[in-house]
């Protein structure tokens, strides 16, 4: 216990300096010399660590013109270091910019360790008290094994009263929450736990003793013009637009607002700038509502379908683009869709439409989006005057509502004999756990058209389900259920789906009754053993089966052999099919031997997943190919796959658009040349646009004993962690290409290169063709140790198209562009607009050459953390356009990057007094550690 104590105190020593000396760097600032300072006069360097300055001065510098802001701040940044508070909340109107605040002032404090912990939580109205913990715990690395929230909160409280510099910042707060209820142990200077809240209420924040409250004000006139301006563009400036402007940021004072009018108004005339500014003022006054309804009523109305169909999600969620792609389809809300390949096509398109306009954020990933709560409320409340959903209160006063969502616990059981006629979509997330499903339970809803089930204790489906003959989408995740063969009567439905549901242990036959099924989906269903024979080639119609973590107990196709499950045969003649499986023990290959014509031949998609057994897809030479129609390949995790196909099958493929292979670490080769000959032929894969390969541990080629490989459509060329690569292409013989020499790459515009530690010393050869890359847009450099230069003069020139250069964590490059002699010709990289050059050690030059650089195109050039670099390039340097100059995180104003990068470097070599400072800090540290011990 003793031991325990002392740990805890060494760290706590270490968290008190690191605060004290951030407080020393925190009122320094208004003394704290730029790099053009320390360049003027290099005697006087600073005496402090410069690493909090300068992430200070980038928190700070996204409002630097919004004077409110950064004073509020500066504020927050001073309490959170002072030892004797502990809360701290933020409150101020929806959309106010409390969220962003917080966490832009969460990212400095992690960025520079002041904290162990950062801990983002989002309360939101319905105070889920079980997902707080939940997100408090997986930062903390609890599990917790128990439901009861009071056990879960002392598991969380033992943990955390243990631990110490910890910051827990509880956002959109709407009600007084009791901190222990939650397991947060009250908090103590001794230990460094601050906690931060958020809300729109500050007498919230009052009721819960907080010390210190921080109100974020709507912005002034100066400030809403300055933010709306950035918005609309160049219309602000246009005098025919820019007295509109002005009135408009009058009216609109709350960020959010300004940013959804504004990105809607920048691409309309002035007829709509008036019309706008009417509406805007006939309402009553109200800084986010109105702004946002009248956002609202210009979209169209299949993107107005979708945002309603994202409030129906529950409060700051990811929403899935997947969920909308199929609530959407069930609901019929796509004009002239008749694929779910064109389905997520179009909502891509209309979450950019939101997304753009500010009704909807980037999600976790770039597979979801997430709903400002504040655009939620307002949405939902516009389609709640119309009765399209609502927030599910009470079932009897909502029946007329054609929309619903429960999302919370506050259903107990189930009503019986229920009466809406008109509902549409019904989505009950609630936690459920109740024995009995009453038998008239969907009676009134003829007309459901999608339900959604999760989270629900429930043995087997009601008896009233027959009645849903208009359902079109199903889904069922974490259900107990049991028995599913009444799901065979809703004869209208498309999209099926049992997600986690642990108790199903068969498919049954009824299944197959489904003939307008578009999509099966059977993920982590851990218990299913038997699929009735017959069933999935009954699904005519199937698109997509999906069956990741469910069924392996396919049953291989013999002749004579009585079929007692489901066999991969039966999905050889289905009409158009995605196929994704995983863990299949048995399958070492898609397609075995010949096969009838026309099998497979609309198969489309193809994820395997975790096959231990899998050899290859298909190879016989002796017949075409079944695999003709194949759109997309994902392969990941097959431990013993040696190739993908053979050349043969290979050549095939000409609809192949999109290839990925990760994690197979016995892969030699993609292709492999089953054509008994050394050198044969040429080989075309005339639509791939993608191809991923990553930590593929033996991988050396892509195909060997061929003349010649042509990709003329490929866009997307990315390569990770792949030890056994020693070059792309070869070209002199110097090393083994991983392409063949005589390659196509006519549409090539990215390339991303990663983790080639210790293995690759250069990515071309200097005698490659240039035209090989003409169309090059984008390339992206990362933690290749090996690399000295990446280009040639001749290659920089040919790169006529390339915009972004990106290298990073690259140790030995020396420089980007080798020098070679006999060089006249100025110009490199005629359309580069952006460089970035990170963590480059040995990095002493961009080039190395006497005479005159020329960059026309060069906008933005970000250089940090190299700490050899002396210079850009020895000449003179043209740059005429550029506008953003950053080296080390601070910007240059005057825009002269040889001077920039010679004025940093000089900086840090007078760094002597900080070091004298850190090794101070260091002694006393080690005083009191001392002290510390003769205590314990």
């Amino acid at each position: 216990m003793a031991r325990r104590i002392y740990d805890n105190w060494q760290r706590l020593v270490e968290a008190v300096l690191r605060r004290e000396q951030m407080l020393e760097i925190f009122h320094a600032q208004s003394r704290t010399p730029s790099i053009s300072s320390i360049a003027s006069d290099t005697s006087s360097s600073s005496s402090f660590d410069l690493s909090f300055n300068d992430a200070f001065s980038r928190t700070v510098k996204s409002n630097e013109k919004l004077e409110s802001r950064k004073n509020v701040e500066e504020e927050i940044l001073a309490a959170l270091l002072h030892g004797d508070v502990d809360t701290i909340g933020i409150f101020g109107v929806g959309g106010i910019g409390k969220t962003r605040m917080a966490k832009r002032i969460g990212e400095i404090f992690k960025k520079e360790q002041i904290f162990d912990e950062i801990i983002v939580t989002v309360v939101g109205q319905q105070s889920d008290i079980e997902k707080i913990q939940s997100d408090i715990a997986e930062v903390l690395g609890l599990k917790f094994e128990e439901k009861n929230l009071q056990v879960r909160a002392s598991q969380l409280h033992s943990l955390m009263k243990d631990l110490s510099n910890i910051l827990i910042i509880l956002d959109d707060v709407w009600t007084s929450l009791t901190l222990g209820d939650i397991g947060i142990p009250s908090c103590s200077s001794d230990k460094m736990c601050k906690i931060m809240l958020t809300s729109q209420n500050k007498d919230v924040l009052e009721e819960m003793r907080v010390e210190k409250v921080f109100q974020v004000q709507v912005l002034c006139e100066d400030e809403a013009w300055i933010l709306f301006k950035e918005r609309v563009g160049k219309k602000a400036e246009d005098l025919d637009f820019q007295p509109l402007a002005k009135l408009f940021a009058k009216e609109c004072k709350v960020p959010l607002a300004l940013e959804i009018l504004g990105s809607v108004l920048k691409e309309k005339e002035k007829p709509f700038w008036d019309d706008a500014l009417v509406e805007l003022r006939n309402c009553a006054p109200n800084y986010v509502y109105q702004p946002l309804k009248l956002s609202y009523t210009w979209l169209s109305d299949e993107t107005k379908s979708l945002l309603l169909l994202c409030s129906l999600f529950k409060e700051n969620s990811d929403i899935f683009l997947e969920d909308l792609v199929r609530f959407g389809m069930g609901l019929d809300m796509f004009d002239s869709i008749a694929s779910l390949e064109a389905a997520r096509s179009r909502v891509c398109n209309l979450t950019k439409i939101l997304k753009d306009r500010f009704l909807l954020q980037e999600g976790c990933d770039q597979v979801t989006v997430k709903m400002h709560h504040v655009v939620r409320s307002v949405v939902i409340s516009i389609a709640s005057e119309a009765n399209h959903d609502a927030k599910l209160i009470s079932w009897a006063e909502k029946i007329s509502y054609t929309h619903i969502s429960l999302t919370s616990t506050e259903l107990v059981e189930f009503p019986e004999g229920l009466v809406c006629p008109n509902r549409h979509f019904l989505m009950l997330q609630c936690n459920l756990n109740v024995n009995l499903v009453p038998d008239n339970l969907f009676d009134g809803m003829r007309e459901l058209n999608v339900l959604v089930l999760s989270d629900i204790n429930i043995k087997s489906v009601s008896s009233s389900f027959h009645l849903l003959i208009k359902l079109q989408t199903l889904h069922l995740h974490s259900c107990s259920v049991k028995r599913i063969s009444m799901v065979g009567q809703l004869v209208n439905l498309e999209i099926l789906s049992f997600y986690d549901c642990h108790g199903i242990e068969v498919l049954p036959a009824e299944i197959g009754l489904l003939s307008r099924l578009r999509l099966l989906e059977l993920y982590q269903c851990k218990n299913l053993k038997k699929i009735a024979p017959g069933v999935i080639s009954s699904l005519f119609l199937l698109e997509e089966l999906k069956m990741r973590g469910s069924f392996a107990q396919w049953q291989a196709s013999e002749k004579g052999q009585e079929k007692t499950n489901a066999a991969l045969s039966e999905l050889q003649f289905l009409s158009r099919l995605s196929l994704d499986l995983q863990d299949v023990t048995n399958l070492q290959e898609l397609c075995h031997g010949p096969l009838p014509v026309g099998s497979f031949s609309n198969l489309r998609d193809v994820k395997l997943y975790e096959m231990p057994t899998l050899l290859h897809l298909w190879k016989n030479p002796e017949q075409t190919s079944p695999l003709i129609n194949l759109k997309s390949i994902d392969i990941r995790n097959c431990k013993i796959l040696c190739y993908l196909f053979t050349l043969s099958v290979a050549r095939s493929l000409v609809h192949l658009e999109e290839l990925r292979i990760l994690f197979c670490g016995m892969m030699k080769e993609v292709l492999f040349n089953d054509l008994n000959s050394e050198v044969t032929g040429s080989i075309a894969f005339p639509r791939l646009k993608k191809l991923i390969l990553n930590s593929l541990s033996s991988l050396m080629f892509f195909c060997r004993g061929i003349e010649s490989m042509q990709f003329p459509q490929l866009e997307f060329f990315s390569i990770r962690n792949l030890p056994n690569l020693q070059g792309l292409l070869p070209g002199d013989g110097s090393f083994p290409g991983f392409f063949n020499p005589t390659v196509g790459f006519d549409s090539l515009k990215e390339v991303c290169l990663h983790g080639l530690d210790d293995t690759i010393s250069q990515i071309w050869s200097l005698k490659i063709p240039t035209s090989h890359f003409s169309q090059l847009q984008k390339l992206q450099i990362c933690a290749c140790n090996k690399l000295k230069n990446l280009f040639s003069p001749s290659t920089a020139r040919a790169l006529v198209n390339l915009k972004e250069l990106d290298i990073k964590d690259s140790l030995m490059m020396m420089q980007v562009t080798m020098n070679v002699s006999k060089e006249t010709e100025k110009t490199l990289f005629p359309s580069l607009e952006r460089i970035v050059l990170w963590r480059l050690r040995s990095l002493r030059s961009f080039c190395q050459w006497k005479q005159d650089l020329e960059l026309p195109s060069l906008r933005h050039v970000n250089i940090c953390m190299c700490p050899e670099m002396q210079i850009f390039s020895l000449g003179f340097m043209s740059t005429p356009k550029l506008q953003h100059l950053e080296v080390d995180n601070e910007l240059v104003e005057i825009k002269d990057i040889n001077g920039a990068i010679g004025r940093n470097f000089r900086a840090n070599l007078n760094m002597g007094r900080r070091h004298h400072l850190l090794q101070a800090k260091e002694q006393e540290r080690r005083k009191l550690e001392d002290e510390l011990r003769m205590m314990f």
